[in-house]
């Protein structure tokens, strides 16, 4: 039997058990007097839940193209610091992962709280989703997964439930209800950032640091749209700062061959689109959209 609470957890989570193994060795913990409450309150994400996915994205991908998001850690960093870190944050349902000491843990919370208060990259400061904006601003928050607005009643008249949408590491991608004219399927996505902006002006205020979060949405929606609406190019778009009814950041993409809501459309006051035909456009492509954003 392991001596430890801490080394009875990671064992556990080293072979994948699952909850009744962990429940086994709290028991036998507790046949010892060993105290179980620092134990209970953790747990390593397991294969097939959401959090694994994003923490396995975030040590083998993530922190290659945005170590900026991941301060203190490194490639040779543990499965369990970057799943403390995205925990810290906020993000995918993560919770404090097992076979961390306090010390450790404390330090890696505090790291990740600040990269949670920059945002995505590179210092860019997001705000705190405001309260008292209407029901849709509402609804694209809790859609989004933002902590800010998770336990506040759902304002979406689809739902916030499983099966809304598409959840990727640093965004979620859903459906438009409204539809694009000229194009079949007339689907629209709407990706947005877990992170909070209002609004395209908000995200460019941040300067250079803007482009890796446009990136990000570039390429999930993109990846999105291929996986459940179809193969083909894309307008990938912002509604203008000034006219967006609501104020939670997100992209609009619909395929090149049709219009939505008057974009695309050389008037960057009304929108800002780029025209997106292959993945490896996503570099030149956030710069050309940062550039017209307004």
């Amino acid at each position: 039997m392991c001596t430890a609470l801490l080394l009875a957890c990671t064992a556990a989570a080293a072979v994948g058990a699952d909850v009744q193994a962990i429940d086994a060795e709290i028991e036998e913990a507790k046949s010892f007097g060993i105290p179980t409450s620092e134990f209970t309150d953790c747990h390593t994400a397991l294969r097939g839940e959401e959090c694994y996915a994003a923490t396995t994205w975030a040590k083998h991908d993530g922190i290659f193209a945005h170590p900026e998001w991941y301060p203190g850690l490194s490639r040779a960093s543990s499965f369990e610091e970057f799943q403390a870190t995205l925990n810290a944050r906020g993000l995918s349902g993560c919770q404090v992962p097992c076979g961390m000491d306090a010390a450790t843990q404390n330090n890696m919370s505090s790291k990740g709280s600040n990269a949670s208060n920059e945002g995505l990259s590179n210092g860019c400061s997001t705000g705190v989703f405001p309260g008292g904006l209407s029901r849709s601003s509402l609804c694209f928050c809790q859609l989004a997964q933002n902590p800010e607005c998770a336990k506040q009643p759902c304002a979406c008249p689809q739902g916030c439930g499983a099966g809304i949408g598409w959840k990727n590491a640093e965004s979620v991608t859903f459906k438009n209800r409204a539809r694009a004219q000229g194009c079949n399927p007339s689907t629209v996505l709407l990706t947005a950032p877990r992170a909070y902006f209002g609004t395209p002006a908000d995200l460019k205020s941040c300067g250079q640091a803007a482009l890796p979060i446009i990136e990000t949405l570039l390429r999930d929606s993109w990846n999105m749209y291929q996986t459940h609406v179809g193969n083909r190019s894309l307008h990938q778009c912002f509604h203008g700062s000034h006219i967006a009814s609501v104020q939670y950041l997100h992209m609009q993409s619909f395929c090149s061959s049709a219009s939505f809501h008057a974009m695309p459309n050389a008037n960057h006051y009304v929108g800002s689109c780029v025209k997106m035909l292959a993945l490896s456009e996503v570099p030149s492509l956030a710069k050309q959209l940062y550039n017209m954003m307004q």
